[in-house]
């Protein structure tokens, strides 16, 4: 998981999220998440956009 302070989700914010991903999944399953500023969930390449509010929210494996 990655937390972005900004509102506007933009491709900058994803690509950690996306390495580790890459890296972690020859070794076990794993899902890229970021947590932003901003109030729409959203998904993009395989990485879902969780607004800082919702998590609380979500279930955690």
């Amino acid at each position: 998981m990655e937390a972005k302070a900004g509102q506007t989700v933009t491709s900058d914010m994803l690509k950690s999220a996306r390495r580790v991903q890459v890296i972690l999944k020859p070794l076990r399953q794993t899902e890229a998440i970021v947590v932003h500023g901003g109030s729409a969930a959203q998904s993009r390449d395989e990485v879902k956009i969780v607004p800082w509010s919702m998590i609380g929210k979500m279930e955690w494996a």
